[in-house]
């Protein structure tokens, strides 16, 4: 089996254990559906659980071929989806959780669009989230308005969980090398116009709770606005302009009450004030510039993204 495949699925595993085996048969229902070969990749990113192993043994007699990676420890979601894309030869690459709220079934309208060659991306639109509680479909519609409205205006407006692409925008995607920074956010950096699917997002295949959590999503948010937007010093700027605005106005009003007589304390007032208003704002300030020279420096650094232990692949023979 030498032929290229025409898709490659990347699917990064994190305590995905008890929902593996609904996934793979999820994953060889696309085969006959597909004009060419599929390749799933599997990159399981430190998880604590069997996951590894149940891959490792229900992959060798999968009906498509795969590949599983792993991870030394780690690395992140992101990081995942890197090593699974650098690993993945096929024609089209494709990306997807392996809990199946998104639906693998997107794949095959995914290949169709990029098939027809108007757009060179793909990403599944949400249209509904009938698989998660009220209070966290809520929760997300704001996380992802804020999104749209302070870092990335192009981002559909339920975010980007899945999507697709051309290898030779995958090649582009691998060539930015950032720490610290949203891939998706990235992809759409790259300027080419991309084409949607929508979808209504699933149940979790094994019942559990999202690995998404709240402390993950404030960081992706912050990495985000410091690799993307000026938006923090802009922050900065103004909130510095109003407190100028604020100093000269108490200046005025200090310097009318003492030359009236009605400060005892010559120069109490005005120190205090000062003290209070240039200190918020050197804090500040040190507080945003800190981050970007943070992200700066981890980038200097030159490490690797993630680092592989071991790659295991099925049905190449």
């Amino acid at each position: 089996m030498t032929e290229q495949p025409l898709l490659s699925v990347v699917v990064p595993v994190y305590k995905n254990e008890a929902s593996i085996a609904a996934l793979i048969d999820a994953l060889g229902a696309l085969v006959p559906r597909l004009a060419g070969e599929l390749e799933c990749v599997f990159v399981v990113d430190g998880s604590p659980d069997a996951s590894a192993s149940v891959l490792a043994e229900r992959l060798r007699s999968a009906p498509f071929r795969s590949q599983l990676v792993v991870h030394a420890r780690n690395f992140g979601s992101f990081a995942a989806i890197r090593t699974g894309l650098a690993h993945g030869t096929g024609r089209f690459l494709g990306v997807m959780a392996a809990d199946l709220q998104e639906p693998p079934e997107l794949m095959i309208g995914f290949v169709e669009r990029l098939e027809a060659g108007d757009v060179q991306v793909v990403v599944g639109e949400r249209v509904s989230r009938d698989g998660d509680r009220r209070l966290d479909r809520g929760a997300s519609s704001l996380y992802w308005r804020a999104y749209r409205k302070f870092v990335m205006p192009a981002i559909p407006e339920g975010g980007i969980d899945v999507f697709a692409c051309t290898a030779a925008v995958r090649d582009q995607l691998l060539e930015l090398r950032e720490s610290h920074s949203s891939l998706v956010g990235l992809l759409l950096w790259l300027g080419h116009p991309y084409g949607t699917v929508p979808y209504e997002r699933r149940e979790r295949a094994d019942g559990g709770r999202s690995a998404w959590t709240l402390r993950r999503k404030i960081t992706y948010m912050s990495d985000s606005v410091f690799s993307f937007t000026d938006l923090p010093l802009r922050i900065v700027r103004t909130i510095g302009l109003v407190g100028l605005l604020f100093s000269l106005t108490g200046t005025v009003v200090v310097g009318a009450a003492w030359w009236r007589g009605s400060i005892k304390v010559p120069g109490y007032t005005p120190l205090i004030m000062a003290m209070l208003v240039s200190t918020m704002l050197v804090v500040s300030a040190l507080g945003i510039v800190g981050s970007y020279v943070w992200r700066a420096f981890e980038n200097t650094k030159a490490r690797p993204l993630s680092v592989v232990a071991s790659v295991e692949r099925f049905g190449y023979d």
